[in-house]
């Protein structure tokens, strides 16, 4: 009966999750933080976004060894901030590319994936509009991420959002302290802070 009760729950908690975090016309209804999104997206590891299923599991195991000051920062319902949330298949792909020893190390080091982590959020709200809007196309730019002294570039080539060497899968998720876009790379910071 466990077995049964499981895909629909993961139905009910998914169809749950589209609902909150799609715009919402009722001012006195808030929508979940960037962290309760998180966590949500724990309980069924998947979320549905136009027929598309991506799910973020290693993101999520990562982010609850991250270090704390993160976690209240993503939790903290004043903040404004955009999160670049790679896919497990992003972050499979790039464990490929890594040592076993490598591998072990950043696994086993909090303050490592805490950077890791760190690199994929910029503090501000932009949409994928706002920022093809303020990037000229055929150009790029920088913007700090909340790792100190580290840059993500932004490329407009033809219209479409390039996040480092990320593809964009799904811009725009809103929520109450922020945006969410899945990309379908690890984003890896340059240099050793």
């Amino acid at each position: 009966m466990h077995n049964r009760m499981k895909p629909l729950l993961g139905l009910i908690l998914t169809v749950f999750l589209l609902t909150i975090v799609a715009p919402t016309t009722q001012a006195q209804q808030q929508r979940p933080t960037t962290f309760d999104v998180i966590l949500m997206d724990i309980t069924t590891g998947d979320l549905l976004i136009d027929d598309q299923e991506f799910t973020f599991e290693i993101f999520l195991e990562l982010f609850a060894q991250s270090d704390e000051t993160l976690i209240e920062m993503i939790q903290d319902q004043d903040a404004n901030l955009t999160v670049f949330v790679p896919t497990d298949e992003a972050f499979e792909a790039w464990f490929e590319t890594l040592t076993q020893a490598q591998l072990d190390t950043i696994l086993d080091d909090p303050d490592l994936i805490t950077q890791l982590l760190s690199f994929h959020i910029i503090e501000g709200t932009a949409t994928e509009k706002d920022i093809l809007a303020y990037v000229p196309e055929g150009d790029a730019i920088a913007i700090p991420t909340l790792l100190e002294d580290f840059e993500l570039a932004f490329q407009n080539t033809d219209n479409v959002l390039q996040i480092g060497e990320a593809e964009v899968l799904e811009p725009d998720i809103i929520v109450e302290n922020g945006i969410i876009f899945v990309i379908d790379t690890v984003l890896i910071p340059t240099e050793t802070p």
